[in-house]
């Protein structure tokens, strides 16, 4: 199916006293058996990394464990066609143990040795869904969207073993899988982290044999033959250690349950805090407070749209995290309401970028979502701050068009908010009247600044322009862009960012922190969008039109 290029869309108000302009893809009228399919494709440029088989949550030392993973869309749909064809990835591991009494995470202690390999292609394996039926020289992905990686944990150093096996068997481990963002890389990939998983001793099994029979020879003089019987099978089930069990367990295939197994339906990503350094002042504080710190989202799958991290929750969340770094006071004082926050990741990576640099900074943050969503936020809450609360983030119920529901969070916030983010809000047409009016009880004019994150996905141009409809009626609208393009104002014309004051006045914050702004340079591959936050990729079409629209709503006086 061909893509038409981007044209502008002229929305207007019922009244014709202001228009603007959006930009939007216009839909292709060709059909064919594969149209359904490409246009849940056609806009995605950042995949995701997720297990395609379940991995035991408890490993043995010294064993390796194959890994076998799948790239898919946001949607969770894997590659097809020429995108699942062209699919060449490097991977490589890195360990981490969870850090509860400090909160966060930190690199696995010096005790502990992580080695991977390419998957060891065998007769068992789908030649045809790995398209290659020889090991690869490095793991990965190669010329398909199925491939993996094998790994292997062990101890650093046998001296004092005892007292490092103490501390191995009772910590909570993560594995981070990323790619390599080499030259051999053709599709841009979401790293994915595994755990929490444990690590035990693997005991040779002729070890293990050898203390049955001495138990057995033991116990025979005290017990009949039929009695020393079912004590051996006792003893052979409980001594037998999961790294001589059938190969199935080896590569995941148990059925233990999802208390002893890792499954694709929940997955973990982590945000290196130390890739914002660049953007600060290069001061020992921020080296000490960001340098081996990470920030954590669990995500819920099967929870559907709030489970899962979507692009514009990146993008909004990465801008924002820059800005903090640029200017460490730029949020002091202000209430950020993070609206229908999902899994929470934008407020809480500024809530816990604020905690690490500045732990007396002045600002409130609310994240809000529907009732049912609100636990994965505070389970997310826990994993960065440990077991105390952070008391300048807040997580309340926010349900959309409920006024009351509105008012008392305006009331706890002690006023109306000075930021708003909405990230990938816009997806049922039924609820954009609800949603408008949440942004209208919420707002202040002449002081709060709303941040709506929007990628197109399976939105048509008249729903799309049914909610601009409505939210042009009570707000003035801009895009944020980058120092390379242009923003548009709400009279319809293109402006230089560098010049936006002719056409617009800043309010609220704005007035001491300057526009929002999503400065080109600051697109380095790494973050959360890793190389897809460039402007490299090779399906230039799909990076153009799956691009995140960052618009700027303030409410109109």
């Amino acid at each position: 199916m061909s893509l038409k290029t981007i044209s502008p869309l002229i929305v207007m108000d019922p009244m014709q006293k202001r228009s603007f302009k959006i930009q939007m893809v216009e839909d292709d009228t060709e059909t064919d058996e594969n149209d359904f399919y490409q246009s849940l494709h056609r806009h995605s440029i950042l995949h995701r990394l997720v297990l395609s088989r379940p991995l035991p949550r408890c490993l043995s030392l010294d064993t390796w464990y194959r890994i076998d993973l799948e790239v898919v869309n946001e949607l969770g749909l894997p590659l097809k066609g020429e995108r699942n064809a062209s699919c060449c990835i490097h991977l490589m591991c890195e360990l981490y143990v969870v850090d509860t009494d400090r909160g966060g995470l930190v690199r696995a202690p010096t005790s502990l040795n992580l080695s991977y390999r390419p998957l060891q292609i065998d007769g068992w394996d789908d030649s045809n869904a790995l398209a290659t039926t020889t090991t690869a020289d490095e793991p990965g992905f190669h010329q398909s969207g199925q491939g993996g990686i094998e790994i292997k944990v062990s101890l650093a150093s046998q001296q004092d073993a005892r007292c490092m096996m103490q501390y191995t068997t009772k910590a909570k481990y993560l594995i981070r899988i990323a790619s390599k963002s080499d030259s051999y890389q053709t599709v841009d990939v979401f790293p994915l982290t595994l755990g929490p998983l444990e690590f035990k001793k693997n005991r040779p099994y002729q070890q293990q044999q050898q203390r049955q029979q001495q138990n057995h020879y033991r116990q025979r003089s005290h017990h009949h033959h039929h009695q020393q019987q079912q004590q051996q099978q006792q003893q052979f089930k409980s001594f037998m250690p999961k790294s001589i069990t059938p190969s199935v367990d080896t590569i995941g295939w148990n059925t233990g349950g999802d208390a002893n197994v890792l499954r694709s339906e929940t997955t973990y990503r982590l945000y290196s805090h130390g890739s914002l350094l660049e953007f600060g002042s290069g001061s020992k504080v921020e080296k000490a407070a960001l340098l081996g710190r990470y920030f954590v989202v669990k995500e819920v799958w099967k929870m559907g749209t709030p489970g899962k991290i979507w692009d514009s929750a990146l993008v909004l969340s990465d801008m924002f995290a820059k800005k903090i770094m640029q200017e460490r006071t730029c949020l002091d004082g202000k209430h950020i309401v993070d609206l229908s926050a999902g899994t929470g990741c934008i407020g809480l990576l500024l809530g816990t970028l604020l905690r690490r640099l500045r732990p007396q900074h002045t600002c409130q943050l609310t994240l809000t979502d529907l009732p049912e969503a609100l636990d994965l936020i505070r389970e997310n809450h826990r994993l960065n701050v440990g077991h105390e609360p952070d008391p300048h983030i807040h997580i309340e119920k926010l349900c959309w068009g409920i006024t009351r529901d509105a008012k008392q969070l305006i009331k706890k916030g002690g006023g109306g908010p000075d930021l708003i983010l909405a990230s990938d809000v816009l997806y049922d047409p039924k609820c954009f009247s609800a949603l408008v009016d949440t942004l209208k009880a919420l707002c202040v004019p002449g002081k709060t600044v709303i941040y709506l994150g929007y990628k197109r996905r399976g939105l048509k141009q008249e729903e799309e322009k049914l909610f601009f409809d409505l939210v042009n009626a009570n707000f003035d609208i801009t895009t944020v862009g980058t120092s390379h393009d242009h923003s548009l104002n709400h009279n319809g014309h293109h402006y230089d960012q560098g010049n936006e004051e002719e056409y617009q006045q800043p309010i609220g914050w704005e007035k001491d922190h300057g526009f929002m702004k999503r400065n080109h340079l600051t697109m380095d591959g790494r973050g959360w969008l890793g190389p897809a936050g460039t402007d490299s990729d090779i399906f230039d079409e799909a990076r153009q039109e799956g691009k995140v629209i960052i618009y700027r709503l303030v409410k109109s006086v």
